[in-house]
């Protein structure tokens, strides 16, 4: 092989090991089904949404007006309540192993509940934030504003691993509300209209959904009052979607591509 060859040889190899080495930022856009339509608690300053059965729970935030909400998913009838005291702002939640955990934004502490009673039965300190948690098989996955997400113990709540999130424009951060769900993370980023389909190994976003037409029109242009809230129906392979004192929550079909479904 001449000198030539062996450089063309060589740059070729690079070129594939580059290739085979670079993650998939593909960003697809995602589109979506609506399948159903229901009244929402605009009360509920929405953190955390997660579907059991036929039992949908929620949580909402702000200092000194946080709760948990357990109610019926097709009727929103209230099952069980539970306040948090004095400067408590809660955050996301998941249900695993039959525990409720439910974070809290800057009060650092993790607590459980009894999904049955939403009595509190336990408590753990971290440091940071607290955003949204999800969990996968094995681990809890939660995440805290940044473009990090970071998998914990279930029962230590210890960190793991951490994850990077990126796009194809760079780190992505804001990420909110947690689901995992077909595999993949889904994350709402705050303050936008967007849910981010993520790989759960990678961290790369191979999905980007936009919902800004979900939006109710007299909050389309509020601060707070922003899309959260993401709770897979295994049952129906759909997603409920709602957000922050909004009036409404959605039951869609989530679809590649970005041409509106019929």
């Amino acid at each position: 092989m001449s000198v030539t060859s062996m450089r063309g040889f060589h740059a070729l190899a690079l070129a594939l090991l580059a290739f085979v080495a670079a993650p998939l930022w593909a960003d697809e856009p995602l589109n979506y089904l609506l399948l159903e339509e229901l009244a929402h608690d605009d009360q509920q300053f929405t953190q955390g949404l997660e579907l059991v059965g036929d039992v949908m729970y929620e949580s909402s935030g702000l200092t000194d007006k946080s709760f948990v909400r357990s109610y019926r998913v097709d009727t929103g009838e209230v099952i069980q309540e539970t306040h948090f005291p004095g400067r408590v702002f809660a955050e996301g939640i998941t249900l695993f192993n039959n525990k409720l955990y439910l974070l809290t934004w800057r009060n650092g502490i993790l607590f459980t509940l009894n999904p049955s009673t939403l009595q509190i039965t336990g408590s753990k300190k971290y440091r940071g934030e607290g955003w949204g948690i999800a969990h996968t098989d094995t681990e809890l996955v939660m995440s805290d504003g940044s473009p990090t997400l970071t998998f914990r113990d279930p029962v230590s709540f210890k960190p793991k691993r951490t994850l990077q999130v990126k796009g194809k424009d760079g780190a992505i951060r804001d990420l909110n509300e947690l689901e995992y769900a077909k595999g993949s993370l889904w994350a709402n980023r705050w303050q936008t209209e967007l849910i981010y389909r993520i790989d759960a190994t990678t961290g790369a976003v191979t999905g980007v959904l936009d919902l800004a037409a979900l939006v109710p029109p007299h909050l389309t242009n509020s601060y707070d009052h922003v899309l959260n809230g993401i709770a897979y129906d295994a049952d129906k392979d759909a997603f409920w979607v709602t957000g922050k004192k909004w009036p409404v929550r959605y039951l869609i079909k989530i679809l590649p591509g970005s041409k509106p479904a019929e």
